[in-house]
């Protein structure tokens, strides 16, 4: 008797309980970062900026090169979020870990490429915004 208590009383208490809030889509955002600079060291390309009461999904990062010959890919090319790699060319031995979430808040874009510079070039990143419904 006093388990079946126990196990009604533990029932009608979680049915109150919410562990956390419910994600509505809100709208698909394209960024781009011009970068400039010599990426033989970590350089930041800008501030991710999530709105309060809402959380991103990264989707895919890239990077492309312009120059003299047109649009290319970069050889090699490291992106990081709050200094978390989350895009690496095949050439590079840094893992991917997409999709990546992100809460609300500033996060830092950084890039690195060894030995070279980045005069004109970009990040691109496809990212879901959702709406935190509590």
């Amino acid at each position: 008797m006093k388990n079946l208590l126990l196990i009604f009383s533990f029932f009608l208490i979680s049915i109150g309980l919410r562990a956390q809030g419910n994600l509505q889509f809100n709208q698909v955002l394209n960024l781009e970062f011009q970068i400039t600079g010599n990426g033989s060291s970590i350089q930041t390309a800008g501030d991710l900026i999530v709105p309060s009461g809402k959380v991103w999904k990264i989707e895919s990062v890239s990077g492309y090169r312009t120059g003299t010959n047109g649009v290319g890919a970069f050889v090699n090319l490291i992106v990081m979020i709050n200094n978390a790699p989350v895009f690496a060319t095949a050439t590079d031995n840094a893992p991917v870990k997409l999709p990546f979430w992100l809460s609300a808040g500033t996060h830092k874009l950084k890039w690195h490429t060894p030995n070279s510079s980045a005069s004109g070039d970009a990040i691109t990143l496809s990212v879901i915004e959702y709406n935190i419904i509590p």
